[in-house]
């Protein structure tokens, strides 16, 4: 598969490998294959990966969350759109998606299942018939949690309003002008030649 002069060190040979519990981030979230195929240069030790091989990862990503119950199933996603009382072209359009996706998400039979964004959004959007108003923060950061992965909300900063206490995590204000140039000074022109 590999076997070609390492681009690192150009002195050694890059080796198909296959590497047990190989520990990697799939789409940014840790995960571990169980036989990985990597190529490591028999010199310096520098890996090269197969764009089949980086599929096949986030295949086995998407099969362990639907395995672990992580994706609504195909029957949770029609109970949802039954209870919205809306068009199938509707739900794809409230969601963001294509009527030809959500059909596909709902099949029983279906091939991959909806996109880890798209599952959130529609958990968020169950959360709410269910129950109402949610605190979406709190709702997202437990969910990242079942990937490993959780999200700590302890850092932000709250403020009462009349109708609601909200949470809003704030930047430290010498960040805010060091990225946004809100320092006063007036920012260069660039010249063009």
């Amino acid at each position: 598969m590999f076997e070609f002069t390492c681009q690192e060190c150009t002195k050694g040979t890059v080796v198909t490998t296959v590497v047990p519990r190989y520990e990697t981030k799939v789409r940014g979230n840790p995960f571990t294959i169980k036989e990985a195929v990597v190529g490591i240069c028999n010199e310096c030790g520098a890996k090269y990966f197969d764009p089949n091989e980086i599929r096949r990862w986030r295949e086995l990503f998407d099969a362990d969350l639907e395995a672990r119950g992580v994706f609504l199933s195909p029957p949770e996603i029609r109970e949802l759109h039954t209870a919205l009382r809306i068009s199938l072209g509707d739900f794809a359009r409230l969601i963001g998606s294509t009527r030809q996706s959500l059909h596909n998400w709902m099949r029983e039979d279906r091939r991959v299942p909806q996109g880890r964004t798209a599952d959130l959004l529609l958990r968020l959007i169950k959360r709410s018939v269910e129950v109402g108003s949610i605190d979406v923060l709190t709702l997202l950061s437990q969910l990242a949690g079942q990937l490993s992965a959780p999200v700590s909300l302890e850092n932000r900063r709250c403020r009462s309003t009349r109708s609601a206490r909200t949470c809003v995590a704030y930047a430290p204000p010498e960040e805010f002008d060091r990225v946004h140039n809100c320092s006063g000074q007036a920012r260069p022109l660039p010249t063009f030649v």
